[in-house]
């Protein structure tokens, strides 16, 4: 260890209360910059959380704006084909599945069996027309064509439920 004789003369030494009193000045202006770092570092973040924030709000207004103006300039066709699908697959979700079925008659079951073939016809008709080119491109009787297969669609689809009401 340091022998504090090798460097200091007797007179330069410090008292008792001189060394109390430097260690208190020293441990005051330590927590000061404690404190006052604590209170930059937690300022920076509230700024770059509420920065965060704005920006995905912003995000998401910019998205949400994108998102309607494409929407508005589809054709009028287009937008019923789309009100069909989403419309079809809400309807396909609530169908009544086998596993429910299985106390009802075998004559309910022939009925709901060949609305589902019919159902899967009609998917199959849908798809072969989906697929043939862009909906944009269709002629007006491939439109129609179309439009008339989805209310096609949900006719069994409606039936298919009612025939699920009726057994209960």
């Amino acid at each position: 260890m340091i022998d504090p004789k090798e460097f200091y003369f007797e007179h330069e030494k410090m008292t008792a209360d001189q060394k109390r009193r430097v260690w208190n000045r020293i441990s005051k202006n330590l927590k000061s910059k404690i404190s006052t770092k604590f209170i930059i570092e937690f300022r920076s973040f509230a700024f770059g959380f509420a920065s965060s924030l704005m920006l995905l709000f912003a995000a998401l207004g910019i998205f949400s704006l994108i998102q309607n103006r494409l929407y508005e300039n589809q054709p009028d066709v287009m937008r019923l084909n789309n009100i069909y699908k989403q419309t079809i697959s809400e309807m396909e979700e609530i169908l009544p599945s086998q596993n429910k079925l299985r106390n009802a008659s075998i004559i309910v079951d022939e009925k709901i069996a060949g609305k589902k073939d019919k159902l899967a016809n009609l998917n199959q008709a849908i798809n072969e027309i989906n697929s043939e080119s862009r909906f944009e491109l269709y002629s007006s009787l491939k439109q129609d064509r179309l439009l008339n297969l989805y209310r096609m669609k949900l006719n069994v689809i409606e039936e298919i439920i009612s025939i699920e009401e009726n057994t209960k």
